[in-house]
């Protein structure tokens, strides 16, 4: 899967991308699944858990690029996940703090969900979000229509869990940039 929109390239996660991620994106406070410092071997390790996650129907992990200069500004995943002993496909994402509140989000996250529901076999998405994390709570809300499920306690911290079905995504959601998929 590769998408592109007017701003932004969203495409599998490969050794270059993941090294020019975690030299770009400083942040401390973002969750990224993989250490910053991350020697050779952890980054083929990485890669090779992220190849055996496309055998559970999930996507895996991409990159998310600007489209002007091809500088990485994120990351997009659809990774299994269980949840109360259900496996469910999980949606996360992270913008690189010197990126957020230009839309972005909002972008690549509708553009790889028009994908999922279009390109695939997945009619449901859950994500999980971490209580305090309000920005990622208003874009799941308030512009991709997903429902609040529940609250959970995840690795010592409290998670909401949002889901959103395909029909509710192509008759509620509206499209916010023009997309490409290549």
């Amino acid at each position: 899967m590769v998408i592109e929109t007017s701003r932004l390239i969203v495409k599998p996660i490969d050794e270059m991308s993941l090294k020019n991620i975690l030299k770009y994106i400083n942040d401390i406070y973002l969750n990224v699944p993989i250490p910053k410092n991350a020697s050779m071997y952890h980054i083929k390790k990485f890669l090779a858990l992220n190849n055996k996650i496309k055998s559970f129907n999930s996507l895996g992990y991409f990159s998310i690029t600007l489209k002007k200069n091809l500088k990485p500004i994120g990351l997009i995943s659809v990774i299994p996940r269980y949840i109360n002993e259900n496996l469910i496909n999980e949606l996360g994402y992270l913008i690189s703090k010197e990126y957020q509140n230009n839309g972005f989000a909002s972008e690549v996250i509708f553009n790889v969900l028009d994908f999922i529901f279009s390109k695939t076999n997945m009619d449901k998405i859950y994500s999980l979000v971490e209580e305090d994390n309000l920005v990622s709570k208003y874009v799941l809300e308030n512009k991709m229509k997903f429902d609040f499920v529940n609250v959970i306690l995840d690795t010592n911290t409290f998670k909401n869990i949002y889901t959103l079905d395909k029909f509710k995504f192509k008759n509620k959601v509206k499209p916010l940039s023009m997309v490409n998929q290549l």
